[in-house]
């Protein structure tokens, strides 16, 4: 049994809201550690008693931010582009690709929505949306149904690595080898894995990568980012431009010249109050340093399932370490009703009434104690309302 990793227990006084709660939605909306809500207050006071200096810090953060992501995601920072969310990269990602009436892009269970809604535009102009079955317990397809989907006429496969609802985590690079194979690229969103599972996007075989700041990666909302692949960015264009990614010609003011690296994507100023408080949430996932965060995460979860089966109840996370991540997916007949019971016993989840579950997300921040008052919340529940009320059976 992987045990949480004690070395990361000095990480916890960085999160205030550890004080009084078991906070166990990481993987939704990070809370601000310490020295992310001091980047922001001091760039805040900058803004107010000197506005041309808070300027002046813009290209310096953003450059620190980018270097930081750089690190954790394995890749180069000038493939990386800092966007406005994990929809826009995915959007952006997908305007990228040549994808011709007849073409078509494989997808299975896990493909976010922000990735999967560009693709059924695309629809319309005759691209055809594959459909990998649910396989492995319905958390994601096998590798060989995606294998009889993809053909010559496939322009991208396109998944989530860590999917939201299940925790199910992706082997990416047989994924990239089957794509490639067929000289179809493939697309990731990396927002529950980024931060919390180690990446290396170019060993992986990644070509796209949207993820955001504000699960993982302890940054705060409004900021996302793409990674584009040296490979793809020496034969794309943009789909979209702006003035932080294009300029006019000086010889020709005619004619517009667009950046050769990620940064083309870029259209305007970067969110300038969250930036320096990415850059010290970043700093915080360095410091601890992803792997000693995954094994941490590992126990935790471990804990947690662990528990669950001493209440009789189930979860859909993976068993095999190998196949998921930082989440803890519980079925439940009434999941925003137990969220809030939950929440008056001091401990925060997230409830999906659309895919009948609660999430648990184990973090850098959370301890066993956190996860033994997630299992009592859920114990009183089911004592105060009969087990049937949490899950059929």
């Amino acid at each position: 049994m992987t045990t949480p990793d004690t070395l990361l227990e000095r990480f916890r006084s960085e999160f205030p809201i550890t004080d009084s709660r078991a906070y166990l939605f990481g993987g939704g909306l990070a809370p601000a550690a310490r020295r992310v809500s001091e980047a922001v207050a001091s760039w805040m006071r900058t803004w107010s008693l000197d506005p041309l200096e808070a300027w002046d810090q813009v290209a310096t953060e953003t450059d620190a931010a980018r270097e930081r992501l750089g690190r954790i995601l394995g890749a180069d920072p000038a493939t990386i582009a800092i966007v406005d969310g994990a929809s826009r990269a995915s959007n952006i990602a997908v305007g990228l690709l040549d994808a011709p009436s007849g073409s078509n892009v494989v997808v299975d269970a896990t493909t976010y929505p922000s990735s999967l809604y560009p693709w059924l535009v695309r629809e319309q102009a005759g691209v055809e949306v594959r459909r990998a079955p649910s396989g492995r317990a319905g958390l994601a397809a096998d590798i060989g149904d995606l294998e009889r989907l993809i053909d010559d006429r496939t322009v991208a496969v396109s998944i989530t690595h860590v999917h939201p609802h299940t925790g199910f985590r992706h082997e990416l690079r047989p994924i990239a080898d089957l794509a490639h194979a067929h000289e179809a690229v493939l697309i990731v969103d990396v927002s529950q894995s980024a931060g919390v599972v180690p990446l290396d996007v170019s060993a992986d075989g990644v070509d796209l990568a949207a993820g955001t700041a504000v699960k993982w990666l302890l940054g705060p909302p409004g900021i996302g980012f793409l990674y584009e692949s040296p490979e793809l960015l020496a034969r794309t264009g943009a789909p979209q431009v702006g003035y932080m990614g294009a300029a006019l010609d000086p010889s020709d003011r005619t004619r517009l010249r667009i950046r050769p690296d990620a940064r083309r994507h870029e259209l305007g100023l970067p969110s300038l109050l969250g930036m320096p408080g990415w850059r010290a949430g970043m700093e915080i996932v360095l410091e601890a340093g992803v792997p000693a965060i995954l094994r941490h995460v590992e126990g935790l979860v471990e804990h947690c399932l662990g528990g669950l089966d001493a209440l009789g109840l189930v979860a859909t996370t993976p068993r095999d370490r190998a196949d998921r991540a930082g989440l803890v997916s519980i079925p439940a007949q009434r999941p925003l009703e137990l969220r809030a019971f939950l929440r008056e016993h001091g401990v925060d989840v997230w409830g999906f009434e659309r895919g009948s579950l609660i999430r648990a997300d184990p973090a850098l921040f959370n301890n066993e104690q956190d996860i033994d008052r997630l299992l009592g919340g859920l114990a009183a529940y089911v004592a105060e309302k009969g087990r049937t009320a949490i899950q059929a059976g």
